[in-house]
């Protein structure tokens, strides 16, 4: 069984790219390009992981704000792709952190269990 993944990310070419290497993976991958989106997407589906480009400060991220209050055991499903510097650091064991620009390398790492 392969790993459900969701990618939240605004950039079309990027969010292609990363769907795109998750899938020659076998990872099998939905993608939103905004938090309305994605909220959809999250009360349909469970993922075992969520890759999320978030709005600052991430407290105010509707992405996360949706998980903390409607499913606050699936906030340490997600793997926060910010730019640095980050501005706002997650709780510790909240989330993890993917620092663009990042590698193949560094993102099977974060989505290994």
């Amino acid at each position: 069984m392969s790993t459900s993944v969701l990618v939240v990310e605004d950039y079309p070419d990027l969010c292609s790219a990363i769907v795109e290497t998750l899938a020659r993976e076998e990872y099998e991958c939905e993608s939103a390009a905004n938090a309305e989106d994605a909220i959809v997407k999250l009360r349909a589906h469970q993922y075992e992981a969520i890759l999320l480009a978030p709005r600052l400060p991430i407290r105010s991220d509707p992405v996360m704000r949706f998980l903390s209050e409607s499913q606050p055991g699936e906030v340490h499903k997600v793997i926060l792709m910010t730019d640095p510097p980050l501005g706002e650091e997650p709780e510790p064991d909240e989330c993890r952190v993917l620092v663009k620009p990042f590698n193949n390398e560094e993102l099977f790492a974060q989505l290994r269990p």
